[in-house]
Protein backbone atom coordinates (compact mmCIF):
# COMPACT_ATOMS: atom_id res chain seq x y z
CA UNK A 1 0.00 0.00 0.00
CA UNK A 2 2.86 2.11 0.83
CA UNK A 3 4.58 1.94 -2.24
CA UNK A 4 0.97 2.50 -4.52
CA UNK A 5 0.49 5.99 -2.11
CA UNK A 6 4.09 6.96 -2.27
CA UNK A 7 3.68 6.56 -6.62
CA UNK A 8 0.69 8.56 -6.89
CA UNK A 9 3.21 11.22 -4.98
CA UNK A 10 5.67 10.87 -7.27
CA UNK A 11 3.18 10.91 -10.52
CA UNK A 12 1.74 14.13 -8.73
CA UNK A 13 5.43 15.53 -8.52
CA UNK A 14 5.88 15.27 -11.77
CA UNK A 15 3.45 17.31 -12.74
CA UNK A 16 4.41 20.11 -10.94
CA UNK A 17 6.51 22.70 -12.21
CA UNK A 18 9.20 23.07 -10.04
CA UNK A 19 11.84 25.14 -12.11
CA UNK A 20 9.01 28.24 -11.64
CA UNK A 21 9.96 27.77 -8.02
CA UNK A 22 12.48 29.45 -6.70
CA UNK A 23 15.83 28.10 -5.55
CA UNK A 24 16.07 25.66 -2.21
CA UNK A 25 12.57 26.24 -1.10
CA UNK A 26 10.27 23.41 0.39
CA UNK A 27 7.19 22.72 -1.52
CA UNK A 28 4.41 20.44 -0.24
CA UNK A 29 3.61 17.40 -2.23
CA UNK A 30 1.52 16.19 0.38
CA UNK A 31 0.48 16.66 3.93
CA UNK A 32 2.92 14.44 4.69
CA UNK A 33 5.86 14.74 2.43
CA UNK A 34 7.72 18.17 1.11
CA UNK A 35 10.56 18.37 -1.55
CA UNK A 36 13.20 20.63 -2.43
CA UNK A 37 14.47 20.97 -5.58
CA UNK A 38 18.07 22.98 -6.44
CA UNK A 39 18.44 25.69 -9.04
CA UNK A 40 21.38 22.80 -10.59
CA UNK A 41 18.79 19.80 -11.49
CA UNK A 42 14.92 20.51 -10.83
CA UNK A 43 14.59 16.76 -11.38
CA UNK A 44 16.57 15.47 -9.02
CA UNK A 45 15.88 16.96 -5.38
CA UNK A 46 15.40 16.09 -2.07
CA UNK A 47 12.01 14.64 -0.16
CA UNK A 48 11.38 15.00 3.76
CA UNK A 49 8.64 13.46 5.14
CA UNK A 50 8.23 11.35 8.77
CA UNK A 51 9.28 7.83 9.12
CA UNK A 52 6.21 6.09 10.52
CA UNK A 53 8.65 3.59 12.61
CA UNK A 54 10.35 5.81 14.77
CA UNK A 55 8.12 8.90 14.05
CA UNK A 56 11.43 10.88 12.82
CA UNK A 57 11.73 13.52 10.24
CA UNK A 58 13.61 11.02 7.79
CA UNK A 59 14.80 12.06 4.01
CA UNK A 60 15.10 10.71 0.47
CA UNK A 61 16.68 11.82 -2.58
CA UNK A 62 13.64 11.99 -5.46
CA UNK A 63 15.40 11.19 -9.21
CA UNK A 64 12.18 12.13 -11.72
CA UNK A 65 14.83 12.16 -14.83
CA UNK A 66 14.03 8.76 -15.83
CA UNK A 67 17.50 8.02 -16.38
CA UNK A 68 17.63 4.93 -14.06
CA UNK A 69 14.29 3.66 -13.76
CA UNK A 70 11.69 2.96 -16.73
CA UNK A 71 8.30 4.27 -16.63
CA UNK A 72 5.36 1.88 -14.55
CA UNK A 73 8.38 -0.37 -13.52
CA UNK A 74 8.31 -0.61 -9.36
CA UNK A 75 11.45 -2.69 -8.02
CA UNK A 76 12.43 -4.12 -5.10
CA UNK A 77 15.32 -2.35 -2.61
CA UNK A 78 18.28 -2.79 -3.78
CA UNK A 79 21.84 -2.05 -2.75
CA UNK A 80 24.18 0.49 -4.61
CA UNK A 81 27.63 1.65 -4.35
CA UNK A 82 27.95 4.28 -1.92
CA UNK A 83 27.00 7.99 -2.44
CA UNK A 84 29.09 10.63 -1.09
CA UNK A 85 27.32 12.79 1.27
CA UNK A 86 29.91 15.61 2.63
CA UNK A 87 32.76 13.89 1.46
CA UNK A 88 31.50 10.64 3.57
CA UNK A 89 30.92 7.61 1.76
CA UNK A 90 27.24 6.37 2.53
CA UNK A 91 25.97 3.02 2.12
CA UNK A 92 22.19 3.40 -0.49
CA UNK A 93 19.20 1.50 -1.20
CA UNK A 94 17.20 1.99 -4.15
CA UNK A 95 13.77 1.42 -5.48
CA UNK A 96 12.56 2.45 -8.42
CA UNK A 97 8.39 3.61 -8.30
CA UNK A 98 6.68 4.06 -12.27
CA UNK A 99 9.76 5.82 -13.17
CA UNK A 100 11.07 7.29 -10.38
CA UNK A 101 13.88 6.44 -8.30
CA UNK A 102 14.14 6.77 -4.72
CA UNK A 103 17.45 6.68 -2.90
CA UNK A 104 18.19 6.69 0.66
CA UNK A 105 20.79 5.52 3.16
CA UNK A 106 20.91 1.81 3.33
CA UNK A 107 21.78 1.75 7.32
CA UNK A 108 20.72 3.87 10.39
CA UNK A 109 24.08 5.67 10.96
CA UNK A 110 23.85 6.69 7.44
CA UNK A 111 20.30 8.01 7.87
CA UNK A 112 21.00 9.88 10.69
CA UNK A 113 24.25 11.18 9.51
CA UNK A 114 22.23 12.56 6.35
CA UNK A 115 19.42 13.59 8.72
CA UNK A 116 22.14 15.66 11.17
CA UNK A 117 23.86 17.33 8.17
CA UNK A 118 20.40 18.70 6.39
CA UNK A 119 19.20 19.70 9.99
CA UNK A 120 22.40 21.35 10.15
CA UNK A 121 22.53 24.29 8.47
CA UNK A 122 25.33 24.09 6.33
CA UNK A 123 26.05 23.18 2.50
CA UNK A 124 25.17 19.67 1.38
CA UNK A 125 26.69 17.80 -1.23
CA UNK A 126 25.92 14.77 -2.65
CA UNK A 127 27.23 12.93 -5.40
CA UNK A 128 26.52 9.55 -7.01
CA UNK A 129 29.05 6.40 -6.83
CA UNK A 130 30.26 8.13 -10.27
CA UNK A 131 31.69 11.22 -8.24
CA UNK A 132 29.23 13.55 -9.77
CA UNK A 133 26.93 15.71 -7.74
CA UNK A 134 24.11 15.48 -8.15
CA UNK A 135 22.82 17.78 -5.01
CA UNK A 136 24.11 21.17 -3.61
CA UNK A 137 21.93 23.06 -1.26
CA UNK A 138 22.13 24.58 2.22
CA UNK A 139 20.52 22.52 4.84
CA UNK A 140 17.63 22.71 7.67
CA UNK A 141 14.17 22.13 7.18
CA UNK A 142 12.26 24.72 8.63
CA UNK A 143 10.71 24.25 12.15
CA UNK A 144 7.36 25.09 10.52
CA UNK A 145 7.45 22.40 8.36
CA UNK A 146 8.76 19.95 10.75
CA UNK A 147 5.74 21.09 12.95
CA UNK A 148 3.60 20.25 9.92
CA UNK A 149 4.60 16.69 9.09
CA UNK A 150 4.58 15.94 12.71
CA UNK A 151 0.79 16.90 12.93
CA UNK A 152 0.15 15.08 9.68
CA UNK A 153 1.40 12.19 11.42
CA UNK A 154 0.17 12.14 14.37
CA UNK A 155 -3.15 11.93 12.42
CA UNK A 156 -6.37 9.98 14.35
Amino acid sequence: MKTIVLAALLATLSSIDLAQAQTEKWYPLSNAMYVMATKDNDKIMLSAGIDTRDNEVSFRILDLTGSTCKDGVVSKPESLPPYKINGKYIRILSICLNGSQLVAPETPEGQIYLHDQIMSGNVITIETNMGTPILHFKGALPLSLLKKLKEANSAM
